[in-house]
């Protein structure tokens, strides 16, 4: 699952999300640094009762027809079965000699469907 995130809030994914799902969400970061940059690091920052199955890193992320490269996917586990939550992705990268720091997440609901 893909969402765009347009830098200011969260996005917020529309349906429910099975808490015993393993689909990856993702995180695409090429639109935002650029393809000519170098991530050096991706940390998943999860809420409480929420544990990382799997992360991904640099992959290229495909939804519909479309490909989104520079991506970080997520598979978590959780002990919740509803309720708000927000997931985010911290990423440090390089650009131009220089180190930068920078977090997108998303927004979901979880709940049996």
């Amino acid at each position: 699952m893909i969402l765009y995130h347009n830098g200011e809030i969260a996005p917020f994914y529309s349906e429910k999300v099975n808490p015993n799902d393993r689909e990856p969400f993702w995180v695409s970061w090429a639109w935002k640094v650029g393809s000519d940059v170098t991530i050096t690091n991706s940390e998943w920052v999860l809420p409480a009762g929420f544990a990382l199955v799997e992360a991904i890193e640099n992959s290229i992320a495909e939804s519909d027809c479309d490909e989104f490269t520079k991506s970080n996917g997520i598979v978590f586990s959780t002990s919740h079965t509803s309720g708000q939550h927000q997931i985010d992705n911290k990423v440090t990268y390089l650009s131009q000699g220089e180190t930068y720091s920078l977090t997108r997440g998303f927004r979901f609901e979880l709940g049996f469907i």
